[in-house]
C-alpha cells in the first residue's frame, strides 16, 4: 500500500487529484494500472483503461522469452513471418512482437470492441518503434468459423481467458469489478478458448511445415 501511494504521488502533485486517486484505489478497488493509465510491458508502456485486461507480468515474461527464441531463426528468413494473436486485449503481445521481429505480418483479434479500440490506440502510440513489420487489429469472435477462415500462420499466440465460473466468484474485487469477464472466464472449466485454438491450428490455421 505504501509503495502504491508512492507511485501515485510520483504521478501528481495536486492534492485534490491525489485524494481522488487514493479513494479510487482504497474504496472502489480500482486497479493501480487503471489509475495511472499505463502498464510497462518490456520496453513498451501500454496504455490501460477499463474494462480491457491489464497486461500481466507473467505474459510479459513469456512473450520476451518467445522473442529471444525465435528471433535468431528469422534473421535470414526472406518471406514474411505470419503471426496470429488471439484475444489481443490491449495489444501488448502483438506490439511486443511487432517491435522486435523483423519482417513480421501480425494479425491481432479480440471479441471486445473496447479491446480493439485500445489496442489500436496503443499501436498509434508505438508506431514509430515498428519499422519492418506490419500490424493490424480486427474484432473477431474466435468461434466464428467464417471469420476465422484465414490463410495459415507461422505462429499463433494468445493470452486467453482460463478462469472457471466458480473461481470467478472468489476473485479479488480489483479484478472482478473492473476487468471484462470475457477476458477472464471461459467455459469447459476454463479451457474453451484453448481447445478452440488447438482445433483451429490442427485444421490448417497453423502452417504444418515449419521449416524454412
Amino acid at each position: 500500500a505504501k509503495r502504491q501511494l508512492f507511485w501515485l504521488k510520483e504521478k501528481t502533485s495536486d492534492p485534490v487529484i491525489l485524494n481522488r486517486q487514493v479513494q479510487d484505489r482504497v474504496v472502489r478497488h480500482k486497479p493501480l494500472q487503471y489509475i495511472l493509465g499505463s502498464q510497462p510491458f518490456g520496453d513498451l508502456d501500454i496504455v490501460t483503461r477499463p474494462p480491457v485486461l491489464i497486461p500481466r507480468w507473467e505474459t510479459e515474461e513469456w512473450v520476451y522469452r518467445l522473442i529471444d527464441l525465435i528471433l535468431p531463426q528469422l534473421r535470414h528468413k526472406k518471406e514474411s513471418f505470419r503471426v496470429l494473436d488471439i484475444c489481443t486485449g490491449s495489444g501488448c503481445i502483438a506490439l511486443a512482437l511487432a517491435t522486435h521481429l523483423p519482417n513480421a505480418s501480425i494479425f491481432a483479434t479480440d471479441l471486445s470492441t473496447d479491446a480493439i479500440d485500445l489496442a489500436q490506440h496503443n499501436h498509434q502510440i508505438h508506431a514509430s518503434l515498428i519499422r519492418n513489420s506490419v500490424l493490424r487489429f480486427k474484432q473477431i469472435d474466435v468461434f466464428d468459423d467464417q471469420a476465422m477462415n484465414l490463410d495459415p500462420f507461422d505462429l499463433i499466440v494468445s493470452n486467453p481467458p482460463y478462469i472457471t465460473r466458480d473461481e470467478y466468484e472468489h476473485l479479488d474485487p480489483d479484478v472482478k469489478q473492473w476487468e471484462d469477464v470475457r477476458a477472464l472466464v471461459a467455459d469447459q472449466e476454463g479451457t474453451a478458448i484453448h481447445r478452440r485454438i488447438a482445433t483451429l491450428a490442427s485444421n490448417g490455421l497453423l502452417k504444418s511445415n515449419q521449416n524454412g
